[in-house]
């Protein structure tokens, strides 16, 4: 039986039964469900168009599609290990700056940061 009749013949049977009965009798489980670790979700990503030629343009280089080029980006990223920008900025800081004296704002603006802390 293929998994097209199978879920036809579920549909059949829900749309012509009633299960409150069931449902009244059922008890609840609270157990985590772990994800399916090959679970694979969309996210539509908003890019001006100068970045996103560039990423078109690297994708051709490598004979591969943009996506994929963007999802191995992150995989790679993910993976390294190495902190964020942010992070390294945030170290050098705790270095370089005496602890009672807070960064300046033009500081933070010359690198791309805002002055409130995180953000």
């Amino acid at each position: 039986m293929t998994e097209q009749t199978k879920l036809q013949r579920l549909a059949e049977y829900y749309d012509t039964h009633d299960t409150s009965t069931e449902l009244e009798r059922a008890e609840r489980v609270d157990e985590p469900v772990d994800p399916d670790p090959m679970l694979s979700l969309s996210l539509s990503l908003r890019l001006p168009k100068s970045p996103l030629d560039w990423v078109h343009t690297q994708a051709r280089t490598e004979h591969t599609k943009p996506t994929q080029l963007i999802r191995r980006w992150i995989e790679e990223r993910r993976s390294s290990g190495e902190p964020s920008l942010e992070e390294r900025v945030r170290r050098l800081e705790d270095l370089v700056l005496p602890k009672n004296r807070k960064p300046t704002t033009a500081c933070l603006v010359g690198l791309g940061r805002s002055p409130v802390r995180g953000r």
